[in-house]
């Protein structure tokens, strides 16, 4: 989307707003301003229709796509199940999500709004994710992750042992080419996928399992330099040149840290190592800034990050008497969210 598209009372949105700072924030987005106001102040939360002056599109037809970043969550129709993972695409029309012991389930959310309508039907009927359809067959699935366009998907299983990949948002599924792969029975525990789709990590959880590495949209996957063991996690960032993972050590939920900086294809142990075991990391889209969650031992609880694409981590002063569990970080690496257990 670009701001000189859309005015407020004939004046581009580019030059009446401050445009250094991208950050989305109060619904709408923060750093972009009328008369020194954010735009997320004007415009109501709940209604999106109060707003200082007119806004009118200009030659633009794609609707703005910021809706209520966060602020308020509201539940969909799926199905009340235990939900495994979770995937979105970066303009959020398209969603993914997976079962344990079921089927994949997919949310395309379109909008035939108008940006000349009133601005309340422009973000209104926009990615409410209410509706979910069942693709693919049931399987133990324990991890999910699309591309930016939502285009390109993978998906891995635990106890079946197996890689899948979509090209067609999620609609059909394929069983993906494992090279090299010396891990039987196979429990694939974590999926990670890059912008474009194009390249991807994955890894297994057992006592011979490695981390494989995929360049072909999921179709294949080969095997890394990686040690072997219970693989937790792993994330990739938006060009899918860097990586990180975690391993459990299994001496009293303790684990293992590593990273790589070419594609998935090969892993070094991060230094200072955190010694803790994590089932959930992220990345910002460079790769650069990276957090992970832990939750196993009250000495170590809390959330680690890294400024330095995983080669070091520092435990976080702030939450070191929380469990955490998932999390996610920001494309740019400053803003992230955590669970609590």
């Amino acid at each position: 989307m670009s701001l000189a598209n859309y005015q407020i009372n004939g004046t581009g949105f580019n030059q009446l707003f401050n445009t250094e700072n991208n950050d989305y924030y109060g619904n709408v987005a923060t750093g972009y301003r009328i008369a020194g106001t954010d735009i997320g102040e004007n415009i109501n939360a709940n209604t999106f229709s109060r707003v200082s002056g007119t806004i009118t599109a200009c030659g633009f037809t794609t609707p703005i796509l910021q809706y209520n970043t966060g602020a308020s969550w509201s539940a969909s129709t799926s199905a009340s199940a235990n939900w495994q993972s979770v995937s979105i695409s970066s303009s959020g029309q398209y969603a993914i999500g997976c079962i344990s012991n079921d089927k994949i389930y997919r949310s395309v959310n379109t909008s035939t709004t108008k940006i000349s309508q009133d601005l309340t039907e422009v973000f209104e009927p926009l990615y409410k994710y209410k509706t979910w359809t069942s693709t693919g067959e049931p399987r133990s699935w324990s991890g999910i992750s699309c591309s930016n366009d939502g285009k390109y998907l993978v998906a891995c299983t635990s106890g079946t042992g197996s890689v899948y990949y979509s090209s067609d948002f999620g609609v059909n599924w394929a069983i993906a080419t494992i090279n090299d792969n010396t891990a039987a029975p196979t429990t694939w525990y974590s999926i990670s996928m890059s912008n474009t789709g194009q390249y991807a990590v994955a890894c297994q959880n057992n006592s011979t399992g490695r981390i494989f590495y995929s360049s072909t949209y999921g179709a294949t996957w080969n095997l890394s330099t990686s040690v072997t063991g219970w693989f937790l996690s792993v994330a990739i960032s938006s060009s899918g040149r860097y990586a990180i993972a975690n391993q459990d050590t299994g001496a009293v939920l303790t684990g293992s840290t590593y990273y790589s900086s070419d594609f998935g294809a090969t892993w070094t142990l991060s230094s200072p190592n955190p010694s803790v075991a994590s089932y959930n990391m992220a990345l910002s889209s460079t790769g650069k800034y990276g957090i992970f969650t832990t939750g196993f031992t009250s000495s170590t609880i809390g959330v680690y990050y890294t400024s330095n694409n995983g080669v070091s981590w520092t435990r976080s002063a702030s939450l070191q008497s929380i469990r955490t569990s998932g999390c996610a970080m920001s494309a740019s690496g400053k803003y992230a969210i955590v669970g609590a257990q």
